[in-house]
Formats: structure tokens, sequence, C-alpha cells
């Protein structure tokens, strides 16, 4: 499977599942255009960036990025895991801990 077919499977069977309006934004500045960039917005009206590439044992498979800390599977639990930690970045951004 090409990674662009990897990458819309995965939108077809789980961000549309989650949100409202998907779209993939291809990252032409790499001449392999093995990088994308998944654009969401969700039922709330909270937007959604999520960068997916090759994973990095060279199997093939599509993979989210999150930075310095390696790669989430790109399945339901992986989308759920980034959006989760995003949200939280987020909240932290603004000051709100949880811990008040």
């Amino acid at each position: 499977m090409s990674f662009k077919s990897g990458v819309e499977e995965f939108v077809f069977m789980y961000c549309d599942e989650y949100m409202k309006s998907v779209s993939v934004e291809w990252d032409l500045s790499d001449p392999d255009c093995l990088a994308a960039t998944i654009l969401c917005e969700d039922g709330h009206g909270m937007k959604w960036e999520v960068p997916v590439a090759p994973r990095d044992d060279g199997s093939g498979d599509i993979a989210i990025e999150i930075g310095d800390a390696g790669q989430l599977d790109a399945d339901g639990e992986g989308l759920y895991a980034f959006l989760w930690n995003e949200a939280c970045q987020r909240l932290h951004k603004h000051g709100i801990t949880g811990h008040e």
C-alpha cells in the first residue's frame, strides 16, 4: 500500500468517525511525498492538526508523529492518544493543570 493510500484509509476508518470535517494537506516540500497533515474539526469546533508519516521501522505502515516522543499507531487508539495529549498541552498552555 502506498503512503497516500494508507493516509486515505486512516482518514476514512478513524478520522471521519470522530470529526465533523477532515482534509489532508500533503507536504509538497518532501520530494517523496511521505509526509502529510490531517486537518480536522471536531463536533465542538476545535481544530486539530494530525501529522502523519511512514513508520520509522520501515514496515511501510503510516504513523502519527508526536515529535521527539516518537510515533503512535495510525489507528483509533493512536488518534485518541494524540488528541488527548494535544488537549492536555492546550490546557497547560493556558495555565490549567488539573491540580488546582
